[in-house]
């Protein structure tokens, strides 16, 4: 028996932008930051998204939460670098979400483009993030 989703849509997408909130929340105070709350509700809007076949949505997220626990985690200092592409990766989840909301399809360009800087941040390497 399929279940009807679409009635939970409004919810997600106001719980979706108070998450992304959160994250721009930690990222403004990036040298003090709780990266596992910004992971967590990264993973929070990857999982919603997923359940929605928002794909677009759930790949970018799954970039920037791989990032913000490697962080959590210390394995990549916070550069300023990787915080413009963190931030870049949140107003690209806010685009998305906005799309979706929108009755649009996701945006495979746009989601391609952030991945490929945020999977280059992922590296150890300063001047793979730059």
């Amino acid at each position: 028996m399929a279940v009807d989703l679409s009635k939970f849509l409004g919810l997600y997408f106001e719980e979706s932008a108070e998450l992304l909130l959160r994250v721009d929340q930690v990222l403004r105070v990036a040298e003090l930051a709780d990266w596992r709350q910004a992971a967590r509700a990264v993973h929070s809007i990857k999982g919603s998204s997923g359940a929605f076949g928002f794909e677009e949505i759930v790949d970018l997220a799954q970039l920037l939460e791989s990032l913000l626990r490697q962080l959590e985690r210390q394995e990549v200092p916070m550069t300023a670098a990787r915080l413009v592409w963190c931030e870049e990766a949140v107003d690209g989840l806010r685009l998305l979400l906005k799309r979706r909301q929108q009755g649009l399809s996701g945006d495979a360009a746009l989601t391609t483009a952030i991945g490929v800087r945020l999977g280059a941040c992922s590296s150890d390497s300063a001047a793979a993030c730059g």
